[in-house]
């Protein structure tokens, strides 16, 4: 009987120790992970699970001490760059708890970030989520000098963001985030907020982002707040908010401001061309989420969320940074990119235009990545449906500030 390939290779094994034939096997396994699934591109490090606010709607629950030790930073940053490939440009958010409480381990992130990026000949970019109540001439100083953009979590007026956005002694922070905000202006000229309805507010979103453009605020990162109270009545005033921000809009864009609001960037065509065959964010594909203690995730929502199996925080973790990613079927399951997958979503008249809810939301509240029934759905139909019935949006999102921004819009969920 003629020798085989594998005779072949089983009979050169067999002269190595287990320890070789180990290592043999993990390189292997490696090279077939790097060709079975895209670069990591973007990766959310958090740097604390600590947070000097309680706000009622954040998704992180009760926030713990923890604090990421700079050498898991370190290692976190050189798994990304690894992953990366040969992708050339490489994206870190800091993230939390509130980053800020931890402003060395910035600093730390920044530094270590830009020599590695040296040696390797890449391109390394940071952002920041914050919600700006410990913002100072420091920080912000340090910011632009290190090409640091900051997201700041701003609601709307005073009444508004106080109402959900308070520190742990119960005192609001409308007035320690916006005191900052024109020298914030003046070192970051291009500015993005965070703006997170709730059902109790919503009735003033349109008033709110007209209130935040009064401040100087050009980018808008709009989503909807998780937990109950979303009732019919209360989607339908969100989506009467949407048709009054689209005019609002239009009228801006006419005037050539400084305004982005990404909802209205693409018609109904362009959606269609885009999502037709495919689904989800890029959480798992090519963008990832490192806790404080070096546990991967697809995204920091999957790490606070309760996993059914275990019973502990963390839900579909994808490895650590000891054994790399090493759960191959959840990550299979985020890298399937056909929109027929949704078996929920298959008669929806938006299914072609749509690429689903968030995929921790849709876990948390139907326990499948797949099942996007819920009120994070009537939101993606709301906005759907304003674009398909008003193409003037996208002629006015034509020319100028789509090349600024703040945040990459895939990265965007509730928060």
């Amino acid at each position: 009987m003629p020798k085989t390939c594998i005779d072949t290779l089983n009979e050169a094994l067999s002269g190595f120790t287990p320890e070789e034939r180990r290592t043999i096997a993990d390189t292997l396994a490696t090279q077939i992970r790097a060709a079975s699934f895209p670069p990591i591109q973007r990766a959310d490090l958090t740097l604390s699970e600590q947070c000097n606010c309680c706000c009622t709607y954040c998704f992180e629950g009760k926030k713990s001490p923890i604090v990421m030790s700079p050498n898991t930073l370190q290692r976190a940053m050189d798994f990304v760059f690894r992953e990366s490939r040969s992708f050339r440009q490489v994206s870190f958010v800091l993230f939390g708890g509130e980053p800020l409480m931890q402003f060395e381990l910035v600093r730390q992130a920044i530094q270590y970030g830009n020599q590695k990026a040296l040696e390797l000949d890449k391109q390394v970019h940071f952002e920041m989520t914050t919600n700006g109540t410990l913002l100072n001439k420091e920080i912000i100083d340090f910011g632009a000098a290190h090409s640091l953009s900051y997201l700041i979590s701003l609601d709307g007026d005073r009444e508004t963001h106080d109402r959900h956005r308070r520190l742990l002694n119960g005192e609001g922070t409308y007035d320690t985030i916006v005191r900052w905000i024109p020298y914030l202006k003046m070192r970051q000229a291009w500015l993005g907020s965070r703006v997170t309805p709730a059902p109790d507010t919503v009735h003033k979103l349109a008033s709110n982002i007209r209130h935040l453009r009064s401040l100087g605020i050009n980018q808008f990162i709009i989503g909807m707040s998780s937990g109950s109270g979303w009732t019919p009545e209360k989607m339908e005033i969100y989506r009467q908010q949407w048709e009054d921000m689209a005019d609002y809009y239009i009228m801006e864009r006419k005037q050539k401001a400084p305004i982005r609001i990404y909802q209205f960037e693409d018609s109904w065509e362009d959606k269609i061309e885009k999502n037709r065959y495919i689904w989800g964010c890029s959480g798992g594909r090519n963008q990832i989420a490192i806790s404080a203690t070096g546990e991967i995730y697809p995204c920091s929502r999957f790490s606070t969320l309760m996993d059914p199996c275990t019973h502990r925080r963390g839900a579909y973790r994808l490895g650590s940074l000891e054994e790399g990613m090493s759960d191959l079927r959840f990550r299979d399951e985020l890298h399937i990119d056909f929109g027929s997958c949704r078996i929920n979503c298959l008669g929806c008249e938006f299914a072609e235009a749509c690429i689903g809810t968030c995929l921790a939301v849709n876990y948390e509240a139907n326990n499948s990545v797949f099942d996007c029934r819920g009120y994070f759905c009537e939101e993606n139909k709301i906005l759907l449906d304003l674009v398909r019935r008003r193409p003037e949006l996208k002629s006015a999102s034509t020319g100028e500030y789509l090349e600024q921004g703040i945040i990459n819009n895939s990265h965007i969920k509730p928060i």
